[in-house]
């Protein structure tokens, strides 16, 4: 409708493709709407592209008397280095630019030398990016030939609030230099009370069911095994006026969360459970091997 509105008002039309393909299929649509057009790409050879301009500008009758002023369908080639006779009046992104430059180009065809010119572009979920990105340079007066379509790269007057890269993210989060390990996780972010150590040489609190106050102290165990090492934590007795549950870590390291005490103390029923079992595997072992040599010696 916008292409055939033009054509009768005898408005010269641009339709940027980024493909050959593209712009053919364009020009077979305008052809079953009765919009007349001529193409202008680098399949076409030098004589057809020159007789495509003449039509374009009027200086051949034959496509404007089958439908009025033919619409050039052309990709980036026409963009730059082809000087149309006249004024170009719209300038229609069928496909929208890859890249700011090209759309630069493209409408720097429109509204030369003072004239009114007006520009139409298609915009499909892969373009978004950039043409927010011209449309928010544009209100702003930023120019458009520092933008890009990478999500990740900010426009030169927003590079300070640049996100950071995944790199460098991981290069802050790895530890220090001959320092000790960062810790991440609810052990870290235990309560800076729950730090200091308590009777018994085991760090942790403990808190009244009932609301008394009394505090209990825990004793920190240690396990060690094919599975890893944990640290356990031991029920103690309150004081008189409610029963607590000792919170304890490792001896000489940060509290432990109650969830932590669990993982500490499953691995140390892990490890316990291997070092049990490993007589009793051994001696299957060692009866297959015994089998295995007794049937070899029968054959």
């Amino acid at each position: 409708m916008v292409l055939a509105a033009d054509a009768r008002r005898a408005q010269k039309a641009l339709v940027f493709c980024n493909t050959v393909s593209a712009c053919r299929a364009v020009e077979h649509r305008c052809a079953e709407a009765g919009v007349a057009t001529v193409c202008y790409h680098g399949d076409m050879p030098i004589a057809a592209r020159k007789e495509a301009i003449a039509g374009f500008a009027g200086a051949s009758g034959a496509p404007a008397s089958e439908g009025g002023q033919p619409v050039m369908v052309c990709t980036d080639l026409a963009a730059r280095g082809l000087d149309f006779p006249g004024t170009v009046d719209h300038v229609i992104n069928f496909d929208f630019p890859l890249n700011p430059i090209d759309y630069l180009h493209r409408t720097g065809r429109t509204a030369r030398a003072g004239a009114p010119g007006r520009v139409t572009s298609l915009i499909a979920g892969r373009d978004r990016v950039l043409a927010r990105r011209i449309e928010w340079a544009l209100q702003h007066g930023e120019p458009l030939d520092a933008l890009s379509s990478d999500k990740e790269v900010l426009p030169p007057s927003l590079a300070h609030q640049q996100r950071p890269s995944a790199a460098s993210a991981a290069r802050r989060a790895a530890p220090a230099a001959g320092g000790p390990p960062r810790r991440y996780g609810a052990a870290a972010l235990a309560p800076r009370g729950s730090r200091g150590p308590a009777a018994g040489g085991a760090y942790g609190s403990g808190r009244s069911a009932s609301g008394g106050g009394g505090a209990a102290a825990g004793t920190a165990g240690s396990g060690s095994g094919p599975y890893g090492s944990g640290g356990g934590a031991s029920k103690a007795p309150a004081r008189p006026g409610g029963a607590g549950k000792a919170k304890a870590g490792p001896a000489g390291g940060r509290p432990v969360t109650p969830r932590g005490l669990r993982g500490a103390a499953r691995i140390q029923a892990m490890n316990e459970r291997a070092a049990a079992g490993q007589p009793e595997r051994q001696a299957r072992m060692e009866k297959k091997r015994r089998l295995k040599g007794k049937y070899e010696e029968g054959k």
